[in-house]
């Protein structure tokens, strides 16, 4: 019975994420940062973190089950100069998983990337 249980809690740990997440501005431009999983109900971002320039940082946590099946996406938006709209800048898409830490990085160009990690796995796709 109890090693029913302890294999039992190994699947449950295996298929279910739980990231710490730090999001730092490498840029000096004003931007937002979204992150989106098309089929985890459990994680919704309800608005976008907002970045107003370098060295700023937010945190956000990640959970779900089944994170790596599908892609996760990446998105920076900037504001329009001439309209004041807010309009998509850069994405990526990755697969990652795991019960850990890692950090997403915005650089200059508000190109998205995972920077350090730990006890997450991590697959960019192109």
């Amino acid at each position: 019975m109890i090693s029913f249980l302890l294999i039992a809690g190994f699947v449950f740990t295996v298929k279910c994420c739980e990231i710490r997440t730090t999001v730092k501005s490498l840029s000096e431009m004003p931007f937002q940062f979204k992150l989106s999983h098309p089929e985890i109900d459990d994680f919704e971002m309800k608005e976008n973190l907002h970045f107003h320039g370098k060295e700023e940082q937010q945190e956000l946590i990640i959970k779900g089950e089944n994170c790596a099946d599908k892609a996760w996406k990446m998105e920076t938006f900037k504001r329009n100069s001439e309209n004041g709209v807010l309009e998509l800048a850069k994405e990526a898409t990755v697969k990652f998983d795991g019960n850990g830490v890692m950090d997403i990085k915005v650089k200059e160009d508000l190109q998205p990337w995972i920077g350090a990690r730990v006890g997450v796995y991590c697959a960019e796709k192109k």
